[in-house]
């Protein structure tokens, strides 16, 4: 699959939404053991307006569901967890154009200058215990797919297992950014909330690309 259509992305963001509406009950376990304990509660929120959003707006071109998805972020999640996934939707679209289907380059590019936003809006970078550690790898990792492939699954797929080894590093990670900086190496054994959600999206992008695969 060389190109992914609006239709199928608004599949994958409604199964990654319902994947992390299930998983509020452990975001909000390891966040309370490291952070504030609102992670859990503010992912749901979000992307439970996501849900809805998808129900009533115009989603025919990706650029406007993209956008759409992280301005919905970014207003009802809140906190600095609102700033980063609404960016990580936002922050490179202009790389995205009104069209009803994009390429594995575009869609590559696209999170790429995402995760370059975080960066600079955080003052961030992977190694910090942060969702970058598991966003960095995954944008690396389709990178790397696309200079020898144009499949928008395999891209995928490749991303996602990036992103999971990415959570795995994070346990190993003493936290220097926001409030779980102090708990130091208290944090060490625990994966950074919000890494742990980056992977949940991009495992579930990946699982819908193969059932729609499948379904075909």
């Amino acid at each position: 699959m060389e190109y992914l259509s609006a239709k199928t992305m608004k599949l994958m963001i409604e199964n990654a939404a319902t994947a992390i509406i299930g998983s509020e009950p452990y975001l909000t376990d390891i966040d309370k053991k490291i952070g504030d304990g609102d992670h859990g509660i503010a992912m749901q929120r979000g992307f439970a307006a996501v849900k809805q959003m998808l129900l009533l707006a115009d989603t025919r071109y990706m650029d406007d569901l993209l956008y759409q998805t992280g301005v919905e972020l970014l207003k009802t999640m809140g906190g600095a967890s609102g700033v980063i996934f609404g960016t990580m939707f936002i922050g490179g679209i202009q790389q995205i154009p009104h069209s009803e289907s994009v390429s594995a380059v575009q869609l590559c590019n696209y999170f790429k200058c995402g995760e370059t936003e975080i960066e600079r809006r955080g003052r961030s970078g992977p190694g910090q215990k942060t969702m970058l550690d598991a966003l960095c790898p995954a944008c690396e990792a389709m990178k790397e797919y696309v200079l020898s492939n144009c499949d928008v699954v395999g891209m995928f797929a490749e991303a996602a297992s990036a992103a999971k080894r990415g959570v795995d590093t994070s346990r190993y990670l003493k936290p220097l950014k926001g409030r779980s900086r102090n708990f130091d190496v208290c944090a060490l054994g625990i994966p950074d909330p919000g890494a742990v959600s980056t992977s949940i999206i991009f495992t579930s992008f990946y699982h819908s690309l193969l059932g729609n695969q499948e379904e075909q």
